[in-house]
């Protein structure tokens, strides 16, 4: 199955604005995730929503802009999508 990752970019914020992150923070981070899909880094990219929801509902994560530093590395959104 293929999903345009503009559209994947914009599911994964909306779950996690659902979530209760703030608005900025649920895009940064659908943001990053979805650029390690597209850089290669399947592991590391969409593949862990559910996984920080589960932080986030077991309190591990409390502050969303805390959860920009679960990203990682910032990536060029121009280079990832040519």
């Amino acid at each position: 199955m293929r999903i345009e990752a503009g559209a994947l970019r914009r599911t994964v914020e909306r779950v996690f604005a659902a979530a209760g992150c703030a608005a900025e923070a649920a895009s940064c981070v659908a943001g990053h995730l979805v650029d390690s899909n597209l850089c290669g880094h399947v592991s590391r990219g969409e593949i862990r929503v559910s996984r920080t929801l589960g932080y986030m509902r077991e309190d591990r994560i409390v502050d969303s802009a805390a959860l920009v530093g679960l990203t990682g590395k910032h990536v060029d959104r121009r280079v990832a999508e040519g």
